[in-house]
């Protein structure tokens, strides 16, 4: 029976803004915004004492108040991007989920309400995104303006016409004089942007409905957190064979543990783009180290990454062993990194071979792999274009903004420049790559 080794409490650390959109379990970026938005609101309303008490690291308790405030607004601006709404109308679509929770709660499973095992944990997220998320976030546009329509006529306010410009239910089609356009209030309303979440959000809300979904594009952009990642890999590569050839034989696993990143990048100085490699690797670590707590398999046998390594940031005071690939110790971050990022590439290989009844994919040794056998990309570069050329955007007043994606076409692309001309790797059943040999294994 496995044990379940999840930390308790709050360990999300301080709120950042601005952080790429990750899915969550069997969550997408979306609704896993928005259970922690719930999840965050709920904890602001509670005793500062019971909630300074489970929030990891320790804080203290006049900045109980402020920590969750923040996570909060975090919350707000991920839901807002992932959505492409305003705050206002992402507050609004709380309102809406929080009626929801009042009128569906005995829908809910009641054998996973305490939550006290990883699966009831997962069972209940399951649950709370089918019963109440799915309905409202991928209705978003109705909701709205069903409940700014229902504001604007609420008689007790008066009906104001201010408040029709405030929710921008105001749909006059008055001839404008097109020099004083920046006083015209309907220039000023909030425009759904064309993004990859907006884009991405409303794909999900569609599969079911549509007749021939997109499911390699699904896929894709449901492991996209982490197939960014894969452009770091040649970098990263390079960085491996420098450290190789500067440290192969040449130091023991203390003097490993001793240089810091600083200091090798001194010794590396003659190396022209080692400060880009460092870089690369840094981002592919804090892509991937919550996924690498389960190890990899080694010619020995699994390996799992200590919790603590797993934590590390990579910074100009860490140690040179995180970089030196080896199968133990903590070189075993650089190996179980390269392992991770490549089984991803050949998991999404797969699934589109088989949606795509192509059988003949190519396959690379580990250490002949270059930037052309690797799903890279960049989303401003890549990405986007294949959005703008698929998507359909249009403006009427009294209608307001109308997006519509041909997530058959972006499939269709997307296969051609990222994935059809790319290699499996072969893993066999562990990746083999060259190793540091310290020291000590040669006496």
């Amino acid at each position: 029976m496995s044990v379940d080794t999840t930390k308790r409490g709050h360990v999300l650390g301080k709120a950042m803004d601005g952080v790429v959109l990750k899915p969550e379990r069997e969550l997408n970026p979306t609704y896993c915004a928005a259970v922690r938005l719930m999840l965050h609101m709920a904890m602001y309303l509670g005793p500062v004492e019971q909630i300074q008490a489970i929030i990891k690291p320790q804080i203290a308790t006049t900045e109980v108040s402020d920590f969750i405030m923040n996570h909060i607004k975090a919350n707000v601006s991920d839901l807002k991007r992932a959505l492409g709404r305003s705050v206002d109308d992402v507050i609004l679509l709380m309102h809406v989920v929080i009626d929801k929770i009042e009128k569906e709660g005995e829908a809910f499973p009641a054998e996973v309400h305490l939550l006290s095992s990883k699966e009831d944990r997962k069972a209940w997220e399951n649950s709370f995104a089918t019963i109440v998320l799915r309905g409202i976030l991928s209705q978003a546009e109705n909701w709205l303006m069903r409940f700014n329509h229902e504001i604007v006529n609420d008689q007790r306010l008066g009906a104001d016409p201010l408040l029709c410009l405030i929710y921008e239910t105001e749909n006059r089609q008055d001839a404008q004089d097109l020099e004083q356009l920046l006083e015209v209030p309907r220039m000023w309303r909030f425009r759904v942007p064309i993004t990859i979440e907006h884009m991405s959000q409303e794909l999900d809300s569609k599969m079911r409905e549509l007749k021939r979904p997109p499911r390699i594009l699904h896929r894709f952009l449901n492991e996209d957190y982490i197939l960014q990642a894969l452009r770091y890999l040649p970098s990263i590569m390079q960085l491996q064979r420098a450290l190789l050839r500067r440290f192969q034989r040449k130091l023991d696993k203390a003097e490993a543990k001793r240089i810091t990143v600083k200091d090798f990048k001194t010794e590396l100085s003659e190396c022209h783009g080692v400060e880009k490699w460092i870089d690369a690797f840094s981002m592919a670590w804090d892509a991937t180290r919550t996924f690498l707590q389960h190890g990899c398999l080694t010619k020995s046998g699994r390996y799992t990454l200590p919790e603590e390594l797993c934590n590390e940031q990579i910074n100009d005071d860490t140690s040179l062993a995180i970089f030196l690939p080896t199968t133990d110790g903590p070189g075993l971050c650089s190996y179980a990194m390269l392992d991770y990022l490549f089984r991803k590439q050949n998991e999404m290989l797969e699934y589109y071979g088989q949606k795509s009844d192509r059988l003949n994919i190519p396959s690379v040794k580990p250490m002949n792999v270059n930037a052309a056998h690797l799903i890279c990309y960049d989303h401003e570069h890549d990405i986007m274009p294949i959005l703008l050329a698929n998507c359909q955007y249009s403006f009427e007043i009294g209608v307001g903004t109308t997006v519509e994606y041909d997530f058959a076409g972006m499939e269709r692309q997307l296969i051609d420049r990222l994935l059809y001309s790319k290699s499996n790797i072969e893993l066999r059943p562990f990746l083999e790559v060259k190793q540091l040999k310290y020291m000590r294994y040669l006496m």
